[in-house]
């Protein structure tokens, strides 16, 4: 067992070493609240190897107003309160200076 946890053990590993036996010996999944699969193909695809991204379909209410952490902390707290596991949100706004900033 001292080659899966190196520092429980009394070894001396390095910072490099122990985070490569992490990501052999771990796999994190992480869920992420879209229902674009586009989308959700993009974000899988530049998460490291050692995380496992399971996208889910969820009705995800929008607040309304124009702070969009507001917007994705909202969504992150109602995505993960269905779910009950570690999730990701996504969301973009796009501002018309012109019009006060009106998305």
């Amino acid at each position: 067992m001292c080659w899966v946890k190196p520092l429980l053990c009394g070894a001396k590993v390095g910072k490099k070493a122990y985070l490569a036996l992490f990501k052999l010996t771990y796999k994190m999944k992480l869920y992420f609240a879209t229902g674009n699969q586009k989308k959700c193909e993009e974000v899988r695809s530049n998460m490291p190897d050692w995380i496992e991204l399971e996208c889910k379909s969820i009705d995800l209410p929008e607040k309304q107003t124009l702070d969009l952490i507001e917007i994705s902390r909202q969504k992150a707290l109602v995505a993960f309160h269905k779910l009950k596991k570690p999730v990701i949100v996504d969301d973009t706004g796009f501002y018309l200076e012109a019009y006060n900033h009106f998305p």
